[in-house]
């Protein structure tokens, strides 16, 4: 008999990353079996932790690398031990100290072999909507502590029968140590009418749905009335909604897909996509190019979509373009956050219908969206499949309550900054419990005591005000250098860089309104090299819902009342003259002077949502096109103001206003002495002037670095809050 030569060794493996609730541990027992290997494998406050034995160490090691779907390994480290003789792998239990680190998996849509069973009449998981594995279903959703064990999670009073604890317990099963397993036998309750669900929705009406992060409404996209309803009954104004399609065919009928948006759209973690919509949307989208389209997310989301197109056994879910888009939207009225159980009570006030089981979500969570711009996705909101991802940051102890507005707080524990998914505007009294509830559970769930906490520069911020609350130290951090932090910190970097931030507000650090920023960051210092001339800024804060506020402030600029008596008449005249007094505080926001090119285009007075004015005037742009600008570092945008109230056509008027300010934008950047320039800010989501900046950026021998694993808005403010205190 041939005996093998290697030598026999042994070594303890540590990973860190995302590697828990991701199949990882079934997958190395797998490897280690088809190895020849012994040992075991088990979950730890770091991640997971293996001690194999065996010939083959080093192909296991490299087995690791890539991990299963969904996985991210960040480090992997091997110490050498003694051989004890071991015969077999095990997955052993989990073992707790008191400091996890944040390595969960993200709550992600059912996998192919699990649609499979739910539309299989033979199969005992046949339109079971709680259908799970190894590999899909929810994780963060019903995670109540870490590590990643069924005993911390909100199914542990709820033990598998002995047909799902056979599959548990099996190897070669890829419901292997799957702790969201389920079936209709030991499963929670299941109430989904979907045939009358079904009927509903033809009707014109609105159902609401339980889906992995709370619950949603639901209409047929192709009713006018029925979008129009549901607007109505939300009280959302004319903001756009997201269209729900089976799959990548269907929703190529509604938009158009490059390849990165195509596996954007397709991702496990089932993010809604904005693309360019292939025809007019006005009930869905009004006045917009682009729409949100997304795929299901979870098996209620299937079974609700093929009933509707009259295939409720499921058949070609793969491929078959559907004849049903529906509209999918958070179950909530405007303001207020996404309800979960505990308002299923209020349903009945926006829907006719409740589709719902009875798995206890441990937290409430948000669709996340994103756009693809200069070549890459980019978050614009970050919740639902990337809760809890982290990203490695120097320190520890440090937690941060973010801004007033798309609201997320942060916290830095053992290396890696761990943030929570959007929460929504705090001045709302659901989503300020929301932003407490969302700062216990990191706390809690990362075993955290937190030692400093950061906190926007303004004074009135409710989050500042609970900062100051906690009783510990207080890191008090400029906006807009939180905006450029957040930037470096997601791209492994501190500074020095120069910074342009563009934005609606922030306070400023003499107190002023900023929002259009020229900056110079290096950690925890912060420059203001120049920035956007100030306007008058009538009303204050109702110049964000009215845009033809701003348009009279730069017609007062220029020093054109006549035009501006004959745009708006005897209300411009009352705001002239509070202009003329001084009586207007000023600033020097970006966000504002869209507002203002957006008036004077003619292309509405008045706001529904935030940034509904610049959203449309970016519809516009055909071929963006440039004047010269004389540029400094007080950038003075009057001369393009002026060709704008002379050009009465929103498309010229949106190519001119882009293509100058883009321009202008990347000659300013000059004026900082950094070859890498971050672009920030809630303006640059606009993909239009993120392209045309990037792209100058480069051509002039700069490095543009743009936000992507988090929102360009204040959505990160938390994130840079970190990395400033931090470096402090």
């Amino acid at each position: 008999m041939r005996v093998d030569p290697r030598p026999l060794s042994r070594a303890r493996v540590g990973v860190q990353g995302r590697v828990q609730g991701v199949g990882f541990r079934p997958m190395v027992a797998a490897l280690a079996e088809r190895l020849g290997l012994a040992g075991w494998v088990r979950n730890d406050d770091d991640g997971l932790v293996v001690e194999v034995e065996g010939r083959e160490l080093d192909a296991f090691v490299a087995g690791l690398g890539g991990g299963p779907p969904g996985a991210q390994v960040d480090t992997v480290e091997v110490t050498p031990l003694p051989p004890e003789g071991a015969t077999r792998f095990v997955i052993a239990p989990s073992r707790v100290e008191a400091s996890p680190l944040p390595s969960l998996g993200a709550d992600v849509a059912p996998c192919d072999a699990c649609l499979d069973e739910l539309f299989d009449p033979a199969d005992r998981r046949y339109l079971y909507p709680l259908v799970s594995c190894a590999r899909c279903g929810p994780r963060d959703a019903v995670a109540l502590g870490l590590p990643w064990d069924r005993s911390r999670t909100t199914l542990a009073d709820r033990p598998p029968c002995p047909a799902c604890a056979a599959e548990y317990a099996d190897p070669a099963d890829r419901r292997f140590h799957a702790q969201s397993l389920t079936c209709p036998a030991c499963g929670p309750p299941v109430e989904v009418p979907l045939a009358e669900a079904a009927a509903v929705l033809a009707a014109g009406g609105v159902v609401a749905l339980k889906a992995v992060g709370g619950y949603q409404l639901v209409c047929r996209a192709d009713r006018a009335d029925a979008v129009d309803g549901l607007r109505r009954r939300k009280g959302r104004g004319n903001k756009p909604f997201a269209v729900m399609l089976p799959n990548l065919a269907s929703a190529e009928a509604w938009v158009d897909l490059d390849p990165v948006e195509r596996e954007a759209l397709g991702s496990p973690r089932r993010p809604i996509v904005l693309a360019r919509a292939r025809r007019e949307l006005p009930g869905v989208a009004p006045g917009l190019d682009r729409l949100g389209v997304m795929l299901p997310s979870n098996p209620l989301h299937w079974l609700l979509l093929h009933q509707c197109a009259g295939r409720p056994d499921g058949r070609g879910w793969r491929e078959a373009v559907s004849p049903t888009a529906l509209v999918v939207t958070s179950a909530n009225p405007a303001g207020e956050p996404l309800w979960g159980d505990e308002q299923r009570g209020r349903l009945g006030e926006l829907a006719e219908l409740t589709l719902t089981h009875g798995l206890p979500l441990a937290q409430t969570s948000d669709d996340s969206v994103l756009h693809v711009v200069d070549g890459a996705p980019r978050l614009l909101r970050r919740a639902r499949g990337w809760s809890l991802g982290s990203i490695p940051l120097d320190g520890d102890g440090i937690l941060a309550v973010g801004a007033e507005r798309k609201s997320t707080v942060s916290l830095l524990r053992r290396g890696r900054l761990c943030t929570s998914p959007h929460l929504g505007d705090l001045d709302d009294g659901g989503t300020l419990a929301r932003f407490h509830e969302a700062i216990d559970r990191l706390c809690r769930l990362l075993g955290a005591h937190p030692r400093c906490v950061a906190h926007d520069l303004h004074p009135d911020f409710l989050s500042t005000h609970h900062a100051e609350s906690l009783g510990l130290p207080t890191v008090a951090v400029q906006h807009h250098h939180a905006h450029v932090m957040a930037v470096l910190a997601e791209h492994g970097r501190a500074g020095p860089a120069a910074g342009i931030v563009l934005d609606g507000y922030g306070y400023g650090a003499d107190g002023g309104a900023w929002g259009g920023e020229l900056l110079s960051v290096d950690g925890a210092t912060c420059t203001r090299l120049g920035h956007l001339a100030e306007l008058p800024l009538p009303g204050g804060d109702a110049a964000a819902r009215e845009p033809w506020r701003m348009g009279v402030a730069v017609l007062h600029h220029l020093g054109r009342k006549a035009e501006a008596l004959r745009r708006w008449g005897e209300p411009a005249a009352r705001l002239w003259t509070v202009c003329d007094r001084g009586l207007a505080p000023r600033t020097s926001s970006a966000g504002r002077a869209f507002d203002a090119a957006a008036a004077l285009a003619g292309l509405g007075d008045r706001a529904s949502f935030e940034g509904e004015a610049a959203m449309r005037l970016q519809a516009r742009v055909s071929r963006p096109r440039a004047m010269d600008l004389p540029v400094a570092p007080v950038l003075d945008l009057a001369p393009l103001y002026a060709a704008l109230a002379d050009r009465p056509d929103p498309v010229d008027a949106a190519d001119l206003f882009h293509g100058t300010l883009a321009r202008a934008l990347v000659r300013w950047a000059s004026y900082a002495d950094s070859s890498t320039v971050v672009l920030a800010g809630g303006c640059f989501a606009n993909p239009v002037l993120t392209s045309l900046v990037a792209e100058g950026l480069r051509s002039a021998g700069r490095e543009p670095l743009l936000a992507r694993q988090f929102p360009p808005n204040d959505g990160a403010i938390s994130v840079g809050q970190v990395a400033v205190a931090a470096r402090r």
